[in-house]
């Protein structure tokens, strides 16, 4: 890292026309994140440029790597993470995206994955702090419409702003509702960062979504107290069960990290 680094920039482009209009998209809700959510761990958008050919955004550069070629060259590399330690950077992922969902118009990603999650070198390249990017699929949920919505229909109480990207998804991350083409829910984030926080307890980023009670016992193997399976499976459970927001999930993350832990528990290496 040096300060030539600040005059770098991250530039994403789109020669396709029809694509090119969700750019658009992004930038707004990029846009509002900035203005609103103000949190340093979302990567900022400098600036717009809708009328050169072809349009691009203009992001600030983030020198780092993104989380899952970090993790799996740190495990290759032989290091070894706690369950506290991949509990707190992943905590830290929910407190940033608890600010896009403690707004008055909550904002939902709805593509958090691991190739959507940089992690940014400090000053003294030893640490790294995460960064997340891409809100190009994610949508604003509109109080208003909501309410209108709830009155028409409780089935179609989530309506947003935007539906250009309705149907777009990694499937790996993406939670039933949205696989199925369901409106926006803060439910969708809190099913993919308990997927990667899933992975990273097991030790292994490419671990497909959970089934039946093996994927429990394999968390225990690692170290992972028995009080925290119940927070894990709770952002992974069905709509109606899953936990409700960001915010809920950090206050029981924060919980979970403040009980006494065990200085002899395993260390999470490649499964």
């Amino acid at each position: 890292y040096n300060d030539v680094m600040e005059d770098y920039r991250a530039i994403k482009f789109c020669t396709d026309p029809q694509a090119a209009k969700l750019l658009r998209h992004e930038a707004a809700v990029v846009g509002r994140v900035r203005r609103d959510a103000r949190d340093p761990g979302v990567v900022r958008l400098e600036n717009t440029y809708f009328h050169v050919d072809p349009p691009c955004l203009d992001y600030e550069f983030v020198d780092g790597i993104e989380l899952g070629a970090w993790f799996q060259g740190s495990l290759d590399e032989g290091k070894t993470f706690g369950v506290d330690q991949v509990t707190k950077l992943v905590l830290r992922l929910v407190e940033i995206v608890a600010t896009t969902h403690e707004l008055p118009d909550p904002i939902v990603h709805r593509d958090l994955k691991p190739a959507n999650i940089l992690m940014e070198f400090d000053r003294d390249q030893k640490s790294f702090r995460p960064r997340i990017t891409d809100f190009g699929i994610g949508g604003v949920i509109g109080t208003l419409e909501a309410r209108r919505a709830t009155v028409a229909s409780k089935r179609n109480a989530g309506l947003y702003y935007t539906e250009a990207v309705r149907g777009a998804y990694s499937p790996l991350y993406s939670s039933p509702e949205q696989t199925a083409g369901g409106n926006r829910d803060p439910r969708d984030d809190v099913h993919a960062l308990g997927m990667i926080w899933v992975q990273m307890m097991i030790g292994d980023l490419s671990h497909e979504r959970p089934g039946g009670l093996g994927w429990v016992e394999d968390l225990k193997e690692k170290g992972v107290p028995e009080s925290w399976i119940p927070t894990l499976a709770g952002c992974l459970e069905s709509a109606r069960r899953r936990i409700p927001n960001a915010m809920v999930l950090r206050d029981r993350m924060r919980g979970l990290l403040a009980e006494p832990t065990r200085d002899d528990s395993p260390r999470i290496t490649e499964p």
